[in-house]
Order: structure tokens, then sequence, then C-alpha cells
């Protein structure tokens, strides 16, 4: 019997061109299936009147990661502890700046802190959905209207506000290292808004790309998995993707 073949099909299928071995080895096959002697050559009489077929190759597709809506399925992939900085209305190029690398481009398909929210977090429920797979807890740190809009469903959400974006960002941070400090596993979700608050208020944003830097450098030195994207990348539609970027440490 041919070693690679290994079920009464593989024989089957070849049809007309079954061989007399051929119909021996699948009489055998059927027979230790539990099918009569009588049917198992009724069976084979059939098939030996067919035209040969190919057997079919199985495919197994790759997750599609083209769209915005993919990144909450690239992120379930991915082990805890996980940090996910989201940084508010953050180019490709600017994203550039902060790793200095060139981060993933992906199709935007929000243009405002609403829309790219409901897309990340709110319709994938990924701050339970996560926690429910990997078997951890996931903690949401940002703004009260993005916490309670969109992230209430964290199995803890640290809400903070504050007159400035860069001394919300700083209190959130703040919190984010105390959870650093941790030996618990977490997914960990931020939401800074430094960046976005420079480009409306005239700001450097270069200040905001260092502080970003200077985060990211204290991240590294830590035992987690990071990944840095935006909700949106512009307010107008004037760009057509947003960054994604990852450094994997445990998977």
């Amino acid at each position: 019997m041919n070693d690679d073949i290994v079920n009464a099909g593989d024989y089957l299928r070849k049809g007309k061109t079954m061989t007399p071995e051929d119909e021996q080895n699948v009489l055998s096959l059927l027979l230790n299936e539990g099918k009569s002697k009588e049917l198992a050559l009724e069976i084979i009489e059939k098939h030996k009147k067919m035209a040969p077929k190919e057997k079919k190759q199985r495919v197994i597709e790759k997750p599609r990661f083209e769209l915005q809506e993919d990144i909450a399925g690239k992120i379930m992939t991915i082990p805890p502890p996980l940090i996910m900085l989201v940084m508010d209305n953050a180019t490709v190029e600017e994203m550039q700046e902060i790793i200095g690398h060139s981060p993933i481009r992906l199709k935007a398909q929000a243009i405002d802190t609403d829309e790219g929210m409901k897309i990340l977090f709110k319709n994938p429920k990924l701050l339970k959905n996560y926690p429910r797979k990997w078997k951890c807890k996931s903690i949401y740190i940002g703004g009260l209207y993005v916490a309670y809009n969109y992230c209430a469903n964290a199995d803890l959400v640290i809400a903070l506000q504050s007159r400035k974006a860069s001394e919300r960002d700083q209190l959130i941070i703040a919190e984010l290292e105390k959870y650093l400090k941790n030996d618990e596993k977490y997914f960990i979700a931020t939401h800074l808004l430094e960046l976005d608050d420079c480009k409306h208020q005239d700001g450097d944003k270069k200040i905001a790309i260092d502080h970003f830097r200077q985060l990211l450098k204290k991240i590294e030195l830590m035992d987690y998995n990071i990944i840095l994207t935006t909700d949106h990348p512009d307010h107008d539609g004037s760009h057509e993707y947003l960054p994604y970027f990852e450094i994997i440490k445990k998977m």
C-alpha cells in the first residue's frame, strides 16, 4: 500500500486510472471502515467509471492586515503583558520620527477620535475579549470621554482630566508606570493627546514627539510587548494611511 495514501478517498479519486492493486487497497480500507464487501465493491465500480480528480490542497489564509479595523484582530494574537499606546492624530511620518523606523501603513478608516475608538475598541469589544482569551486583566488609562463611551468594558478604567493635554498625558504615564512595576500580566491601553493638542494649538510638535520617545524607551526596558498606533491620522481625510508598529518580546 502506498504510504502517501492514507484513506480510501485518495484511491477512489483516481477514477478510471485505478490499477488492480489500487482496487485491492481501497477494498481493504473500505472494509476497515466497517462497510460490507458488497457495498465496498459497489463503491469501487462506481468510481472506476469516473474521470480522475485532483486532491484539493488545503489553503490556510493569513488573517488580513490592511485596514484600520484589522488592528484589533492582530492584537488578539499577541500575548500579555501588552501595552497599546494610541497616539491621537499621529501620521505615518510622525510615528516614524518617534520610533526611528518605518511603521506598517494601514488604510485609515477614521477621521476623528469617535470613529477611531469605535474601530479600535468598541466594535471588536477588544478590552473585554482580549482578557477572556489570554486569562489576564485589561486596563484603560485615558480621558473621561473615551473611557465612558468606548472603553468602559475594561476590567479597570482609569479616567483622568486636566486642562492641558500635556499635563493629562503625564498623569496617564504616571499611572501607567505604576502597573509596569507590577509582576501581573496586563493588557494596558492608553490614549495620549499631546501630539494632537500641539497641532491644534500651533505648538511645537517636536516636544510631543520627544516625550513619546522618552516614554517608549522606558517601556522598552520592561518585559512588555508594545503596540503603537493612532485613532486617526488627521481630521480632514488628507492622509490615506495610518501607522502601526509593534515590538514583540514574548510570543
